[in-house]
Formats: structure tokens, sequence, C-alpha cells
């Protein structure tokens, strides 16, 4: 578990950039890039297959970084505070089983 602790820490650091200007608006600019799924779709109501894990990325991401309350944070895509408690667990759980959506996490998560 430490070795996972540390490899995280490096790799946050490394991919750090020191912006205080962090919106909710970029953050889903750097989600719809990195997807190449467009904002529209994101923000749109189809529960189709990559729509909703894009949009727990945001409220994941929106939660990280501490840009609002729970509401607050779920209101930029018309969701509830349950709803970003529930995305921050599903973000949280697929990280530590999927290789494949942690990398595209960490991939957000450099950009930011």
């Amino acid at each position: 578990m430490r070795g996972i602790v540390n490899e995280w820490l490096l790799n946050h650091h490394r991919c750090r950039k020191f912006h205080k200007n962090k919106t909710m608006d970029k953050i889903a600019d750097v989600v719809a890039s990195q997807s190449g799924v467009s904002l529209d779709k994101i923000r749109s109501k189809s529960r189709k297959m990559p729509l909703p894990e894009l949009r727990q990325i945001i409220l994941y991401f929106g939660m990280k970084f501490r840009l609002g309350t729970l509401e607050k944070v779920g209101s930029y895509l018309k969701k509830d505070h349950s709803t970003v408690c529930h995305s921050i667990k599903q973000v949280n759980n697929r990280i530590d089983t999927d290789p494949d959506f942690r990398l595209l996490v960490e991939n957000i998560s450099c950009r930011l």
C-alpha cells in the first residue's frame, strides 16, 4: 500500500501545475478534449455509456479541487448532492480496479 501512495504522490507532484483559476468550465473542457466527446453531449441527459462516466469525472475533479459545496459542484451539470457523492465513490472505485480508467483520470489530472 505504501508503494502505491508514494507512486501517486510522485505522479501528482510531477503533473501538478500551480493554478488558482481552476473552474468547472476548465475541468469540463479538459475532460471533453481528452475523451473526444463534445461538451454538449456530456451535458445532455443521455445515459449512453461513455457520457455518465465523463460526468462523474467532472464532478470528481470539481470536489477534488474544492470548487464549492456538493450542491454547487452538482449544479454545474444539473445534478444534486447525492449524485456528486455517488460520482466520487464510483470514480475512486474505478481508479482502483480499472487501469485504463486510471490512466484517463491521470491524463486529465495532468492537463488541469
